[in-house]
């Protein structure tokens, strides 16, 4: 256990030197850096959409809606723990996707989620209430190769899971000269390799 930890984290640096290198290297690579932390995954009509909190603009909401407009699932699972003065983050999506004309009938929500691993534990729990088989999660760009990774870790064997993003709300190309989309991608390259480390 102690020597996977110990490669893993070898490999974990080496890849993080890799970017600071290539970050003084061409655009070309930098580009690639901000594509590769997207996941582009082809989708399947599934029984419910999960939406992960953490989107101050509606991105996820909106895509999540497109989704569910084209018939991808009947139902969407609002997921986080976003608190807020007298309401909840999950509170504000919810009345937000009814005002986009999404029946009450069909949101579910589960508010005790703190983080990604948390998402997928308390959204695989509700699933299993359900009798519910397969999953859309839905989340940012930079976020969906993470949310990858986690779900399908914590999905599989029994569901099948999915990750969507709407391409629209990342361009990978000049991402290194936005100082807020620089912190993202950064930010989002940290957290996957600390998920990868600390994983079983």
């Amino acid at each position: 256990m102690i020597r996977t930890r110990k490669k893993k984290l070898f490999l974990i640096l080496l890849v993080l030197l890799s970017i600071i290198v290539l970050w003084f290297s061409t655009p070309f690579w930098l580009k690639k850096i901000g594509s590769f932390s997207i996941s582009n995954e082809t989708l399947q009509k599934a029984d419910i959409i999960i939406v992960l909190s953490g989107d101050d603009e509606g991105q996820r909401l909106r895509h999540a809606f497109s989704l569910y407009q084209r018939g991808y699932a009947r139902k969407i699972l609002l997921s986080g723990a976003t608190n807020l003065w007298e309401e909840t983050g999950i509170d504000l999506m919810e009345k937000y996707l009814i005002q986009l004309g999404v029946p009450q009938k069909d949101i579910l929500s589960e508010k005790r989620s703190e983080s990604t691993v948390e998402n997928a534990i308390f959204s695989k729990h509700l699933l299993q209430d359900r009798g519910l088989k397969s999953a859309i999660v839905v989340t940012s760009p930079t976020h969906s190769r993470r949310v990858s990774l986690i779900f399908k870790g914590v999905f599989s064997p029994h569901y099948l899971v999915s990750v969507s993003s709407d391409p629209e709300a990342f361009k990978p190309e000049g991402w290194w000269r936005d100082p807020s989309r620089r912190r993202t991608v950064i930010r989002e390259y940290f957290q996957m390799c600390w998920y990868l480390l600390l994983e079983d």
